[in-house]
This record gives structure tokens, C-alpha cells and sequence, in this order.
């Protein structure tokens, strides 16, 4: 997404809900897998089980981030749809920002 600039507007959206299908795939998985151990061992973030500890932290860590990018994916798609309704905008080579000018710089200090 950096360099979304370089996409048509319907390439974008596709991209990002593409995305969006994959971490709500992910998301679908990791709370499948997370039921299916509470049903066979029980509450797991109180598990008597020190094997499901590892797990657990896992598989929240992952619920969680599957369910920010999905917000994410959303978000970013009404970004890009508000800015499809302004319409475009002509490029000007002085308008243009290096940004990997700015990157480097951030990562030198």
C-alpha cells in the first residue's frame, strides 16, 4: 500500500479487499482453533494445562491482529474512496516528495 499512488483506483480497492479476505480467512481459523480448544479443555485463559499457555497468548495475539487489519482494510478503503470522489488531482514533478529520502533520514537518527 506505500505506493498506492501508482495504482488505478480499482486496483487499489481489489488489492485491499483482497487483504481484507485474508485476514478474515486468518481471523475464521484462529477463533475455529481457539472454540475448539476451549470446548475440549476449558476456559483457556485460566487452563490448569501448561502446554495451552503458549497457545493461547498465540492465538489471542493473532485474533486481535487479524481483527485490526480487517478495521484497517476498511478504513483505508474509505480513504481511498474519499479521494476517488474528489477526483484526481495533476501530478507536478515539484509537488513530488522522495520518500525514501525521508525514510533514510528517519533511520539514521
Amino acid at each position: 500500500m506505500w505506493a498506492v499512488d501508482h495504482l488505478r483506483a480499482g486496483e487499489a480497492r481489489t488489492l485491499l479487499e483482497s487483504c481484507q479476505r485474508l485476514h478474515a480467512e486468518r481471523l475464521a481459523t484462529y477463533r475455529t482453533l481457539m472454540r475448539e480448544l476451549a470446548r475440549e479443555h476449558g476456559r483457556l485463559e485460566r487452563t490448569a494445562h501448561d502446554t495451552l499457555v503458549g497457545p493461547y497468548l498465540c492465538l489471542q495475539q493473532g485474533i486481535w491482529h487479524e481483527e485490526m487489519y480487517i478495521r484497517w482494510c476498511k478504513w483505508a478503503r474509505g480513504r481511498l474512496a474519499s479521494r476517488a470522489r474528489r477526483g484526481p488531482r495533476p501530478r507536478r514533478r515539484r509537488d513530488a516528495i522522495d520518500l525514501h529520502a525521508v525514510v533514510a533520514r528517519t533511520a539514521r537518527r
